[in-house]
């Protein structure tokens, strides 16, 4: 099985590409070095996912995108990139013969590889963050706050308020009217000593019929709007929902309110400046992304098994 393995190696050199689009390739020799930085004890596992390869290969496409437009710019000559080059080129790699001896490398060659693999890897997160720290900060600002207007809506923080509740059976209209009517002109704790003797509500026990604070739009009963339309105090009428009627007390309301900007400017620059990056960054990927993507579709298949070796 190593033998025949070894011979199907030997059929495709380190330069032969596995995808191409546009002037970008990835050769076998940047999937090779993938592997090779990845954990020998997970290098087996790989070798059966099929699809993760694939993903690889695709990703390892769109980092080489990045590599040719920087290297096709002046973007090349920032000192970002210079120093990833100079960092990189100094870094000693470790030599892992198993590796080479199973693939049937040239040991140099590999290293090289490996070395310019990481190269690619770099420049292709120093693209990310030089975008981000060369976004036009006024143009982020002036985006933003044009977000703020046209999205205004979500930005409103709707009313709160706090409610206790008695509940009694339907059938018991009768006592419901008159404890409306008491409790009409009790204070807050005149209405919790009555909803501890009457309510059937279970909480009642534990909250004497203060229900807490709710926004309207998590108080889902059919009452709702009687009760987020009155004033402080007893709501002056019944309110019915299914097989019981209740008596509510607003006890509190927080009025609803719209943040203002200054209160959201860090957040959505935030967003907008991450939008912006994303926008370029695709920009720069799609310059090769127009053209047609080709497949070696041999060199793809052997790919498949040509990391089971590590699987052994």
């Amino acid at each position: 099985m190593m033998i025949i393995g070894l011979l199907l190696t030997s059929l495709f050199s380190q330069d032969t590409f596995l995808v191409k689009q546009g002037e970008v390739e990835v050769p076998l020799s940047d999937l090779d070095a993938y592997v090779y930085l990845l954990h020998e004890s997970t290098r087996g596992g790989f070798a059966d996912q099929h699809d993760q390869i694939e993903k690889n290969i695709y990703t390892i496409l769109n980092v080489n995108i990045v590599y040719h437009y920087i290297n096709q710019s002046e973007l090349k000559n920032l000192d970002v990139f210079q120093e990833v080059i100079e960092s990189i080129n100094q870094e000693t790699l470790s030599t892992d013969q198993a590796f080479i001896d199973k693939l049937d490398l040239d040991e140099q060659e590999m290293l090289n590889n490996v070395r310019q693999y990481k190269t690619k890897i770099e420049f292709y997160r120093t693209m990310l963050q030089h975008l981000n720290n060369t976004v036009d900060e006024q143009a982020v600002l002036t985006l933003a706050k044009e977000q703020y207007m046209v999205n205004k809506a979500q930005y409103e923080v709707p009313e709160i308020r706090d409610l206790s509740v008695i509940v009694l059976p339907a059938d018991q209209s009768e006592l419901a009217q008159q404890l409306l009517s008491e409790v009409k002109g009790q204070d807050i704790d005149g209405f919790h000593q009555q909803a501890a003797k009457h309510s059937v509500d279970p909480s009642t026990q534990i909250n004497q019929g203060n229900w807490g604070e709710f926004k309207k739009m998590h108080f889902n009963y059919a009452f709702a709007d009687d009760v987020y339309s009155s004033p402080e105090g007893v709501v002056p009428q019944l309110l019915e929902d299914k097989d019981y009627v209740y008596i509510v007390r607003v006890n509190d309301i927080q009025a609803g309110y719209t943040q203002a900007f200054e209160d959201v400017k860090e957040q959505l620059i935030k967003k907008v400046k991450g939008n912006t990056v994303v926008r370029q960054f695709q920009n720069i990927i799609n310059t090769q992304a127009v053209n047609q993507l080709e497949v070696n579709p041999e060199l793809v298949a052997h790919v498949f098994d040509r990391y089971k070796v590590f699987a052994d």
